[in-house]
């Protein structure tokens, strides 16, 4: 072998491809879910009934997978949200009702004064 043999560095890539892209890998899932997501955008009365039970089921299925898989950690976050949301809500309440009270009397005083 001579020098420039061993310098040679061959290209077996697509032309125009990019680079950390792969070609012709979509998977099952991937065009199921494609599928699902194409009928969605159509109007429900033009669904036939096989498409509709399929997109159904494929909800079911989705809500079903997202609550078996579930952490416990997930649980606490859910439940640590909730108890926020409601005390800030009724924080927020309390704050609005004690200052509508205030420009109430201060209104009232204004008038019958």
């Amino acid at each position: 072998m001579d020098d420039k043999m061993k310098n040679f560095l061959e290209h077996y890539g697509v032309l125009g491809m990019r680079w950390g892209q792969r070609k012709g890998r979509k998977t099952i899932a991937s065009n199921d879910r494609r599928r699902i997501d194409n009928i969605n955008t159509k109007s429900i009365k033009k669904l036939s009934n096989k498409e509709l039970q399929d997109v159904i089921t494929r909800k079911q299925l989705e809500k079903s997978y997202k609550s078996l898989t579930m952490s416990k950690m997930d649980v606490g976050k859910k439940l640590v949200s909730d108890i926020l949301v409601k005390s800030a809500k009724q924080t927020a309440t309390t704050f609005v009702s004690k200052q509508m009270t205030k420009f109430v009397d201060s209104a009232y005083k204004k008038y019958t004064e």
